[in-house]
């Protein structure tokens, strides 16, 4: 949050491909430059989107949802490190799933590109969701996120998302420049993806009916898992992707527990809320080198 303070006092700090980012900042130093005030509208604005988001997923338990989220790393990675590609994600998906009530899937994705381009996957995710979801695609995810995949499938694949999707081509060269030099490597399983991982057996056994809603967060979250899994040996373009699914997780979760148990779902969901919480903190947080906080009374 700090880089992004930097570019907030001076967009020449970091130049940046998109321009969203910058407009937003223009917009809030019109009212001060202050730092706690632009922590707070960042975190207003990401939070609240956030929330309704997990409000179009289940009206009645979206409160839930969103402290089962609270829990979740990525809670912390969006609004602390990877802001821009949260937010863009955010009001894409937003787009997507509001897409049956109205049109406004185009202008909302134009919106979410202006703040990071990986948006654009939604659009893939918006084509999907006009054939019908098939639970066997949870195998297929599974199947490609355990296999190794070799560096030259998803260096040629890569290679021709960025020849055929001119605004993609630069950061995707530089992902693939980076792993040959090797300064960065393949992701692996961790906390962060295995309980992704085995929740797509629990979607693939689930004999429950779902409606047109939960069919179009399920393509996001089974077929993120899938092109996420292809790129697995470039850690950045994996992280990018498995994005989408990592945000909709708490509420695939519900929807498993609730089927699976009824009765007890939510102090089944509350309880692992209450274990992820210690392993964010004591597991994700120290091998992440989260800083000390310090709280301001006021």
């Amino acid at each position: 949050m700090v880089m992004y303070y930097h570019i907030f006092l001076d967009s020449n700090y970091y130049k940046l491909d998109e321009l969203g980012l910058n407009y937003l900042n223009d917009f809030i130093s019109f009212f001060s430059n202050d730092f706690f005030f632009f922590s707070i509208v960042y975190a207003v604005i990401i939070n609240f989107l956030l929330l309704y988001l997990l409000k179009l997923c289940d009206r009645e338990n979206y409160i839930l949802l969103f402290i089962f989220f609270t829990s979740y790393f990525i809670f912390y990675q969006l609004n602390f490190n990877i802001y821009r590609q949260g937010l863009a994600i955010i009001i894409s998906l937003l787009g997507l799933l509001l897409y049956s009530k109205n049109r406004l899937f185009l202008l909302l994705l134009f919106v979410a590109i202006l703040f990071h381009k990986a948006a654009i996957l939604t659009l893939v995710f918006f084509i999907l969701s006009f054939i019908k979801f098939r639970r066997y695609y949870c195998l297929i995810g599974l199947f490609i996120s355990l296999i190794p995949i070799p560096d030259n499938i998803y260096i040629f694949l890569a290679e021709v998302v960025g020849e055929y999707i001119p605004i993609l081509k630069q950061s995707l060269t530089e992902y693939i420049r980076v792993v040959r030099v090797g300064v960065i490597g393949a992701a692996s399983l961790d906390q962060k993806n295995i309980p992704i991982i085995i929740s797509l057996l629990f979607i693939y056994f689930s004999k429950v009916k779902i409606n047109k809603l939960q069919e179009n967060i399920f393509i996001v979250y089974v077929w993120g898992v899938i092109f996420a899994s292809i790129f697995k040996g470039n850690v950045i373009i994996y992280d990018r992707v498995l994005l989408y699914s990592q945000i909709l997780f708490p509420y695939v979760l519900f929807f498993i527990l609730k089927n699976i148990f009824p009765s007890k779902n939510k102090v089944l969901y509350v309880s692992l809320a209450s274990v992820q919480v210690l392993i964010t903190v004591l597991i994700w947080g120290p091998r992440n080198f989260l800083p000390d906080y310090l709280f301001y009374m006021f």
